[in-house]
């Protein structure tokens, strides 16, 4: 009877740690698990130049090498100016023309590749770097000479 009795003890004993064992490894797979779907979940997705941007600021450098100038001309703007980037390479455009004292209202298809962002309105073809690009601002900048004129233009948005 202590032989039968020992024998049952140590298969208990050997059960429990069996069990100690399946427990701790089905512990492992579930926290192992959850961390590595968590993680999945939470992954910073980059920021996309889709979507509706209110022109915040206008910025234009002018230098006419001739006259040795430099103007810096600097327009706040309200939300009443825009950007809209579509999905579908359009892009919708709002924006004051201080030529005329009007809006002008735009359509052009855009492609962006790395910080590149390229409009094309007919055979015109505008290439900007976008300098900061985030959830919630964009800012992108262009320089041009024609001539011995060389302007460099910068819009701040936000949404």
């Amino acid at each position: 009877m202590c032989k039968a009795a020992n024998t049952n003890k140590a298969r208990k004993t050997n059960q429990l740690t069996m069990l100690k064992i399946i427990g701790g490894s089905i512990l492992f797979i579930t926290v192992l698990t959850s961390t590595l779907s968590c993680k999945k979940h939470d992954r910073i997705h980059p920021p996309s130049i889709v979507g509706k941007w209110n022109v915040d600021k206008l910025i234009l450098w002018i230098e006419i090498p001739s006259e040795v100038t430099t103007k810096d001309t600097t327009f706040y703007t309200g939300t009443m100016e825009y950007f809209d980037f579509r999905a579908d390479g359009n892009t919708y455009t709002k924006i004051y023309d201080f030529s005329n004292s009007t809006y002008s209202y735009d359509t052009s298809m855009y492609s962006v590749s790395g910080n590149t962002f390229t409009a094309k309105r007919g055979v015109e073809t505008t290439i900007w770097t976008i300098q900061v690009l985030t959830d919630h601002l964009l800012q992108i900048y262009r320089k041009t000479t024609t001539g011995s004129l060389t302007n460099e233009l910068w819009f701040l948005l936000s949404r």
